[in-house]
């Protein structure tokens, strides 16, 4: 049964999200489409790679305010001041400082996952394990809806407004996002942070990051290199994707409304997945299995773009990535989350979510760009190779994680 405190803080974290990821949805294909109109998709891999140091920045900020104020103030913190950086992005493009573009992109791959692992730190807190299997997909398919429509509205509209003004647009709903979120934490109150900075205060102003947790939780560890491995995957399939999505379409605006179409899809089968799929496998089949399916699945897809390498084949691998990614994958590793402390849940969660995520990203397209400086544009074909690869580490991995979970 599912209590009223479990629904008042899922309604409010899910409306917030629903609103930041609306924004995103205007962003993400706006600044993609206008970075590679300045450099070009060849530039994509030293982008992603410097990606990497924009979220550490952002993680060691986020540490730090979080120490001195509490979850509630951050979460608030972090969403006011992506907005004003998105604005600042606009003024400056519009005066036409073009290398904003590369700014922006930076700046793209490190506001969005800084705040959703807030989200789901709070509510990794609040909900336990049993009633998370029920609700967990519903979170991500109610806060998906805002995505859905956030790339409806913007195919639609930026052929004849243009690609630069979707970031108001991005950082207005962004905004509204922050009453939600801090309504939610106001209704149900936050974690019992001051509790444990008390008793470990020596511990976290030495080691803000929590990093000590890696070597006391060998879970940690595992997840982190899943996560790593996930997103190696996921920066070979967009890189490619990215490519021919630029070789077929020659203007920024019609790769942004294809782009824009495509997250579409994307979100409209995450929605399936999260109120159809995701509560019914969670219950049913266990984390084990769960977790072997997934990289079972890219194998698959991955294949099919190395045997017939074209838009639509780069399109279903990196769709099929980013619907399990947003969906059933999400809620299977939050659920490793419950039991930890509050440490483990807001610090080395995101270390693990933030940085890990990104850090994938950047290591495989910083190795790319240098393999670019020697051997040109020409080695586009290694991209799915990279991810055959990456799938499979993903799934010999597995194993270790899983029998540390259930122990």
């Amino acid at each position: 049964m599912i209590g009223k405190q479990d629904l008042k803080a899922v309604l409010p974290m899910c409306t917030s999200a629903f609103f930041l990821l609306a924004g995103y949805a205007f962003f993400r294909p706006a600044i993609n489409s206008l970075y590679k109109d300045v450099y070009g998709s060849g530039a994509l891999p030293m982008a992603m790679g410097f990606g990497v140091l924009a979220v550490l920045a952002a993680v060691w900020v986020y540490v730090r305010i979080l120490t001195k104020v509490g979850p509630r103030r951050t979460l608030a913190i972090s969403c006011i001041a992506s907005a004003v950086l998105i604005l600042l992005h606009y003024a400056g493009l519009i005066l036409q400082l073009n290398w904003l573009t590369f700014t922006g992109y930076l700046l793209k791959e490190a506001y969005i996952v800084l705040i959703i692992e807030q989200y789901w730190s709070f509510l990794n807190s609040r909900i336990s394990s049993s009633n998370a299997k029920k609700l967990f997909g519903a979170v991500l398919g109610i806060s998906s809806i805002g995505s859905i429509l956030g790339s409806r509205i913007s195919a639609a509209i930026v052929l004849d407004l243009g690609s630069e003004t979707m970031l108001p647009i991005a950082a207005g709903l962004t905004l509204i996002a922050v009453v939600f979120s801090d309504f939610g934490f106001r209704w149900v109150g936050e974690p019992d942070y001051k509790t444990d900075i008390q008793k470990k205060r020596k511990q976290i102003s030495t080691a803000p990051m929590a990093l000590s947790l890696f070597r006391s939780n060998p879970v940690l560890k595992y997840i982190f290199l899943v996560v790593v491995l996930t997103q190696i995957l996921s920066a070979v399939t967009e890189l490619r994707f990215n490519g021919l999505l630029e070789h077929n379409f020659e203007t920024a605006e019609l790769q942004n409304q294809y782009e824009n179409r495509f997250w579409s899809w994307v979100e409209t089968t995450g929605l399936l997945l999260n109120f159809v799929i995701s509560p019914l496998l969670l219950s049913m089949v266990s984390l084990r299995v769960l977790h072997f399916i997934f990289p079972l699945l890219h194998l698959g897809s991955v294949s099919a773009l190395l045997i017939h390498p074209s838009i639509e084949t780069a399109t279903l691998s990196f769709l099929m990535f980013k619907c399990t990614d947003y969906s059933i994958f999400r809620a299977a590793k939050e659920m490793l989350y419950i039991p930890f402390s509050f440490d483990a849940r807001y610090r080395a969660k995101e270390v693990i979510d933030v940085f890990g995520y990104r850090a994938g990203k950047g290591v495989v397209s910083f190795g790319i760009s240098g393999l670019q400086a020697i051997m040109g544009n020409a080695l586009t074909s290694i991209y799915t190779w990279i991810a055959l690869a990456a799938a499979g580490l993903w799934f010999v991995a597995v194993p270790a994680l899983t029998q540390r979970v259930e122990k």
